[in-house]
């Protein structure tokens, strides 16, 4: 009988260093590792950032979709959350879709396997 334990909750890992970077500086991105476990405190406060993007994504008045404003909203969700790992410089590093896509992807890892 399988139970819960380590195996039902994936790793974050993460590994930037195929893309290149998008902060002004040559060559590629830096950041390989995992994000550490989050707290109660980080994943809360990660949610509500998450609940203001999409507010503020659907009001009609909005400019932040149309001023990429909201790529640096989900730097601001990301680099708390992440704790350090990745850094706050490598999260500034990765081109835009890297970005959604990392930012999705630290979404759907909070959801247990099965």
């Amino acid at each position: 009988m399988s139970g819960f334990g380590a195996d039902s909750l994936e790793r974050q890992d993460y590994d930037f260093r195929t893309f290149p970077r998008d902060d002004g500086e040559p060559g590629k991105c830096t950041g390989v590792g995992y994000i550490p476990e989050p707290t109660e405190a980080r994943l809360r406060a990660f949610m509500a950032l998450q609940q203001e993007m999409r507010d503020k994504l659907e009001r009609p008045d909005t400019e932040s979709v149309n001023d990429f404003a909201f790529l640096e909203d989900i730097r601001l969700a990301l680099i708390p959350y992440c704790a350090g790992y990745p850094a706050e410089a490598e999260i500034r590093q990765l081109p835009p879709r890297v970005l959604i896509g990392f930012m999705r992807y630290a979404v759907e890892c909070l959801a247990p396997k099965g």
